[in-house]
Parts: C-alpha cells; sequence; structure tokens
C-alpha cells in the first residue's frame, strides 16, 4: 500500500470501488477494506485480462472436443467445442480458469466469437475429410453473446466463410441466458433454426423456470445436467431423487418431440441405467475427455469410439434396441 499522502483522491475513490465490489461479491451486507490481499488480487486479475487479452488476439487459445455418442453402438454423433488456454506459465488452462476475469473484463464477447469462428473453421476441415459422417458441432453461447447487435449476422458470416451449411452446427445455451429477455433471445433463437441451426437447452433441470420457459422456448434438444446423471445407478434416497429427475425430463422431451442428452457419464452402470430408462445419447469422461481435434480426428476415422468403452453394456443396448423395433 502507498504510504499516507502518496494517494490521490481518484486513487482513494477507485480502492472504495473495488472493496465494494468484493463485498457484494461475497455475499453483500458486510465490509470489506482495500488492503494489501484485496490490492493484490486487484492486480492478478489486471495481468490475467492483459494476458487473455493477448491470448484472444495472437493465437494463445486453443478449441478441445468432447465427443457425444449413441449410447448403444458408440457412434459419434456429435462434438462439443470447449475453449482451452495455452497460458505461458500456468500451462493449458480450462474455461473454468478464466472464464470469471473474461465476464468480469467484458472479454467473454470477444473469446465466444474467437471459439465460433474456430469451431466452423475446424468443421470445414472435418466436413471435407469425413463425407460420410454427418456428425454435428456444439457451440455454447453465453448470455453477454446475446447483447450483441451484430449476433445472428456474425453467425450467418462465419457459415459463409467456411462452405458450413447450418445443419451442422448446434447453439448450446443454458436458461439463464434468456431469463433477462426472453422474448428477444426467442427470436434469435428462431432464426438461428431458420439458418438450420439447431439449438440446446444446457443444464436442464437447475434453473428457476425450466418447465415453465420451455413452452415458450424453440429448443430442439435438452441435456440432463450432470449433477443428475452421475447419481442415477446410486441405490441411495438422492439416487431414487435423481433417477425420478431424469426419466421425467426424458418423458418431457419425447412428449415435447425433442432430443435427450445425458452429460456427465462416468461409469458403465450409469450408461445401463439411462438405457433402461429410454436416453440413448451422452457424453462424458467415460467416453472421451475433451480431446485437441487431432485425437478427435482418430475417432471419425473410426466412426465411433473405441468398442471397449461401450463393450460392458453391449448385451443391454441390444436387447433395448430389439425392444424398440
Amino acid at each position: 500500500m502507498a504510504e499516507p499522502g502518496e494517494q490521490s483522491g481518484l486513487d482513494l475513490l477507485g480502492w472504495a470501488d473495488v472493496a465494494m465490489y468484493a463485498a457484494k461479491a461475497r455475499g453483500r451486507n458486510q465490509a470489506v477494506v482495500f488492503d494489501r490481499e484485496l490490492r493484490e488480487e486487484v492486480n492478478d486479475r489486471s495481468r490475467t485480462e492483459l494476458m487473455l487479452r493477448e491470448a484472444i488476439e495472437m493465437g494463445g487459445l486453443r478449441l478441445h472436443f468432447q465427443p457425444e455418442v449413441d449410447l448403444r453402438t458408440g457412434k459419434v454423433l456429435a462434438a462439443e467445442a470447449l475453449v482451452r488456454w495455452e497460458h505461458p506459465t500456468r500451462g493449458l488452462l480450462a474455461a473454468s480458469e478464466f472464464i470469471t476475469v473474461a465476464e468480469e473484463t467484458g472479454l467473454v464477447t470477444e473469446l465466444g466469437r474467437w471459439v465460433f469462428s474456430e469451431a466452423c473453421r475446424q468443421l470445414a476441415i472435418w466436413q471435407n475429410e469425413y463425407k460420410d459422417l454427418p456428425f454435428i458441432v456444439r457451440i455454447n453461447m453465453s448470455p453477454a453473446d446475446f447483447k450483441m447487435g451484430d449476433l445472428v449476422e456474425f453467425v450467418e458470416r462465419c457459415l459463409r466463410e467456411n462452405n458450413v451449411p447450418g445443419n451442422r452446427l448446434c447453439i448450446e445455451i443454458t436458461e439463464y441466458a434468456v431469463l433477462d429477455e426472453p422474448e428477444r433471445i426467442a427470436k434469435i433463437l428462431k432464426r438461428f433454426q431458420s439458418l438450420g441451426l439447431e439449438i440446446a437447452l444446457d443444464d436442464f433441470g437447475t434453473g428457476f423456470a425450466s418447465m415453465t420457459g420451455l413452452k415458450n422456448l424453440p429448443v430442439n434438444l435438452l441435456k440432463l445436467d450432470m449433477s443428475f446423471v452421475r447419481g442415477i445407478a446410486s441405490d441411495n434416497l438422492d439416487g431414487r431423487y435423481d433417477r425420478a429427475i431424469v426419466e421425467s425430463i426424458i418423458r418431457l422431451g419425447e412428449a415435447l418431440n425433442l432430443g435427450v442428452i445425458a452429460e456427465g457419464i462416468e461409469s458403465d452402470s450409469i450408461i445401463q441405467k439411462l438405457l433402461e430408462l429410454g436416453c440413448y445419447r451422452g457424453q462424458g469422461y467415460l467416453i472421451s475427455r475433451p480431446v485437441p481435434a487431432a485425437e478427435l480426428a482418430e475417432m471419425l476415422r473410426e466412426g465411433a469410439v473405441a468398442a471397449s468403452i461401450l463393450r460392458s453394456v453391449e448385451t443391454t443396448s441390444v436387447e433395448l434396441a430389439d425392444l424398440q423395433l
């Protein structure tokens, strides 16, 4: 900290402002003093902001892709694009390590545009190399993305410049992306659909108005949140609750003609239970962690994930498939 008399009035106002936001972030109704620790936090955030801005502009970001498969056969149906930062000192960082800074500093929109553009570029490469595998790339959009006035035009331009058809892309949103302006966001989503894009509602079941708002939202897919999926194979009370929630969402999807995708698959017992409940699409660490494009290309060449991953549920899959015919 500066010695008494060394700081200006503007400095003091700035420090008070930082302390105020820190108090809000910590739950409000409390006093926060701008001390050395808080000052170091601010300095760290500023350094992170500058480095992240440089990464966006100078090629320090990477895309990894997590495949979604048919749980009965292992066939690759889609891949979710996830951003990574090649940090100069900390190595490869997942989005959770820097997304808060991106949101607080306004860099999240630049980040989102980079992800969309890069995903389209990579999809164009795969589209030429694997013509017989019409899988889809899923791209997340944040609430900040929908505040851009030229969002639809930006998406159209990316499709056109990369010669990518809209039906090879899916936009993933959370319920929180539409809470403030549901009617305006719904119009944007309908324009996306007119371009051929699918719309997936991510983390379904965790929002405040999932059921009531769904009928007014133009979506094609529901993604089961991993907080429910991970517990469905358990025999305890929580497991029974999770199964009931998952089954109700699957039935809801069937009634509304919406696809249902499970996230967070980490064991073969979870796959077995999903198949029993009627969910046949999913992603998770058991199937594959997010991987660079070159590693996903190996799965695309095969058209499916390694057979050994789903071998333990092969009998269940076949039996359920037969029952559907």
